[in-house]
This record gives structure tokens, C-alpha cells and sequence, in this order.
């Protein structure tokens, strides 16, 4: 049988093509909150009005994010 070798990072790239940049997978819980229900969801980050909330692995909020810090919380 012949020998598998491991692919290096320059033929993982090409596999891409030429217009990949930059590639980021979030592996999180964190979702938009309907305009309906952000009253009274504060960011955890700056204060200003929440409109996304990050949840446990149950479905119960953990933390309320805006937009400018919405990153931190897929971090």
C-alpha cells in the first residue's frame, strides 16, 4: 500500500483557491435577540442595549452582547 502524507499548509491554500484571505469557524451559542424582546438587555462589555445574547449549552442566557462587541462574544 503506498503512503498517505500529510498535506502542508500551502496545498491546504490551494485547495481554497486564490481569493481565500482569512477563514474564521465559531464554534458558539450566540444568536441575534428580535427587536421585541432587547428591552432591559444590557452588553456585558460597554452597557449600551443588547441585541445578541449568548447561551449555554441548555438554551439559557449567559451573557448579552451589542453589535460593536458581538465578537467578543464568539471568542
Amino acid at each position: 500500500m503506498g503512503e498517505m502524507k500529510e498535506p502542508t499548509s500551502t496545498e491546504h491554500n490551494q485547495s481554497w483557491g486564490p481569493h481565500l484571505v482569512k477563514m474564521t469557524i465559531f464554534f458558539d451559542n450566540v444568536f441575534r435577540i428580535p427587536p421585541s424582546i432587547q428591552g432591559g438587555k444590557l452588553c456585558l462589555v460597554c452597557g449600551s442595549q443588547a441585541t445578541f445574547v449568548k447561551l449555554d449549552w441548555d438554551g439559557e442566557p449567559l451573557a448579552f452582547y451589542c453589535d460593536d462587541h458581538v465578537f467578543e462574544a464568539r471568542r
